[in-house]
């Protein structure tokens, strides 16, 4: 395969890439910011990671323009293989007396966890055991199949 042929595969893949999750300024789909027991209740720290990407994203208006009111959010953001994802963002200053070099308050938390992409709903309907163990789920917003062997 010569070097013009992986640079055309890599760009299909990051067009296929951003036409599913956005651009770098864009949130991807879904974005919602959660707390740090939903985010840990969401075991996205146990998927496996099939992508990272960093973002520097921007709110729009109505109109797809930038709304530079409301601020950037730069975050580290983390793909799973199950149409999912979740975000991390840290402030070094939140709540931080930089003069007296000390916290001043907890107000605002210095870490702040997100998830984005598809919240899973199974499909009751196509929910089928498969074997002993084994049970195959599909989403009813996505469709994405998974199967799980719950033989421990």
């Amino acid at each position: 395969m010569s070097m013009h042929e992986v640079t055309i595969a890599e760009q299909e893949a990051h067009d296929a890439h951003e036409a599913e999750w956005g651009g770098f300024n864009d949130f991807p789909p879904n974005w919602r910011e959660v707390d740090p027991y939903e985010f840990a209740y969401s075991q996205a720290s146990g998927k496996v990671i099939t992508k990272t990407e960093f973002r520097q994203m921007w709110h729009r208006k109505d109109d797809r323009k930038i709304d530079r009111s409301k601020g950037m959010l730069a975050a580290r953001l983390f793909y799973a293989g199950d149409n999912t994802g979740w975000a991390m963002t840290t402030d070094f200053w939140a709540g931080y007396n930089s003069v007296k070099k000390e916290m001043v308050s907890d107000d605002k938390p210095p870490v702040r966890y997100f998830l984005f992409g598809c919240e899973h709903e199974n499909d009751p309907d196509q929910t089928r055991q498969i074997g002993t163990y084994a049970h195959e789920y599909v989403c009813a917003k996505c469709g994405r199949h998974e199967v799980i062997d719950s033989s421990g």
